[in-house]
């Protein structure tokens, strides 16, 4: 009896292999990467529209697809952002090097939708965005800052078959409910050395969140647009390409608009 026990779960792994192969492919793992370029005025800092160019973002993600289709995604950036050329200057006899501005910038998404027929699905989205921003202004020591929003609302998606391999889709993401954290007007005050006291990176992140405050559509605005094309080269792998455009415009403490613009290779594996 134990021996046909041991035989049966032999045969059962040895053939698990081929039933896994003969399933529709309902998961996706996949890699981008590519330049990407913003356009940033926080008038928090400054009055001037910062642009910057990145050789390189990187996204990394997964989906499932069932009865409902789940997808997360983490996204990151770095861009260095400065309104004129670096230059040299004299600082107590000694020749000094500016530097330009550092923005890093973090995304997390997590979406949940429906096919709700003709290629057009449907569903929430939590997305979350973390931004540290130093900036540096000549001889004076840089300033940090930070941004950070957190919410939840709606996504739209198209798909088309493109030939016999080929996919095209846009999709549309929209927040509508969020909780905003931004550096206070004149970059610091009593609160923000408050928060900072502790000089515990994770307790100081925790403290910037929790001083913000939930912001509706009146005062804070955003919206992601996303165009993909994607090519199976086998019942494994796909290769394609993806444009992204993100927006967002905040009131409060000062205004603030940035427009994001990432063009990517996007490498998949499906199982």
């Amino acid at each position: 009896m134990k021996k046909q026990t041991t035989l049966t779960a032999v045969l059962i792994l040895l053939s698990l292999p081929a039933w896994l192969c003969a399933q529709a492919s309902k998961n996706t793992v996949f890699l981008s990467l590519g330049p990407g370029h913003v356009a940033r005025q926080d008038l928090v800092f400054s009055p001037f529209v910062h642009r910057a160019v990145s050789p390189l973002c990187i996204n990394l993600g997964y989906t499932r697809q069932a009865k409902l289709r789940q997808s997360c995604r983490l996204g990151f950036a770095t861009y260095q952002a400065s309104v004129t050329d670096t230059y040299a200057y004299l600082e107590d006899s000694e020749d000094t090097q500016t530097y330009p501005h550092q923005f890093t910038l973090i995304d997390l998404n997590y979406g949940i939708g429906k096919s709700i027929g003709r290629g057009f699905s449907a569903g929430l989205q939590l997305q979350a965005g973390i931004q540290s921003l130093a900036y540096s202004f000549g001889r004076v020591s840089s300033s940090f800052g930070y941004f950070a929003h957190f919410g939840l609302g709606v996504s739209l998606e198209k798909q088309v078959a493109v030939g016999k391999h080929g996919n095209l889709s846009a999709g549309l993401k929209l927040p509508l409910l969020n909780w905003l954290a931004r550096s206070p007007y004149l970059v610091n005050d009593d609160e923000f050395i408050e928060n900072t006291y502790s000089h515990s990176g994770i307790k100081t992140f925790f403290a910037f969140i929790a001083d913000g405050q939930a912001a509706t559509l009146d005062t804070y605005q955003s919206a992601d647009l996303q165009l993909r094309y994607q090519y199976k080269l086998s019942k494994k792998w796909s290769v394609g390409a993806e444009y992204t455009l993100a927006w967002m415009h905040a009131k409060r403490p000062r205004n603030l608009l940035q427009f994001r613009n990432t063009l990517q290779c996007r490498l998949a594996l499906h199982f």
